[in-house]
């Protein structure tokens, strides 16, 4: 409802309300910590928290911040199974082609299925042990701290 009121009182003029990358995150992190557990709360809290992620896409810049914290939302809201494992790796494919892989994200990435994180990581060497920001492919990192806050 906040994030809807900024929006429309931005769209009609009020520069000033603009969600940024901050407003954004702080959604995404309520998100993550629903602490309501039943099926249908998490399924709620995940569809505002893909909204919020579509909406920055989209119209925002993101931020690694942005894909750590959307990753997750997936891991703790969205059932483990092949739809869960797809939607993380077209997440981690979105994050890596932009170039905002950092340490953050490659520990929300750590958090899954050997099989799974073994797939996406596949090429770097970041199967154990602590990440440092130069073990993280340079491609995948090249954008890391360039991005101007909106």
């Amino acid at each position: 409802a906040i994030l809807n009121s900024m929006i429309d009182s931005y769209e009609k003029g009020n520069t000033d309300a603009k969600p940024n990358d901050r407003t954004y995150g702080t959604l995404l992190n309520a998100c993550a910590y629903t602490k309501v557990g039943t099926k249908k709360d998490k399924a709620a809290a995940f569809r505002i928290a893909r909204r919020c992620f579509r909406e920055i896409i989209s119209h925002g810049q993101p931020s690694s911040m942005t894909f750590s914290l959307f990753i997750l939302s997936c891991l703790k809201l969205v059932p483990p199974g092949t739809k869960r494992d797809q939607l993380v790796a077209s997440v981690f494919d979105e994050c890596c082609s932009r170039g905002l892989v950092d340490t953050k994200v490659i520990h929300e990435i750590r958090k899954f299925s050997p099989k799974l994180k073994n797939q996406i990581l596949q090429g770097a060497n970041l199967e154990n042990g602590i990440v440092n920001t130069n073990d993280i492919p340079e491609h995948w990192r090249s954008n890391v701290g360039h991005i101007h806050r909106v």
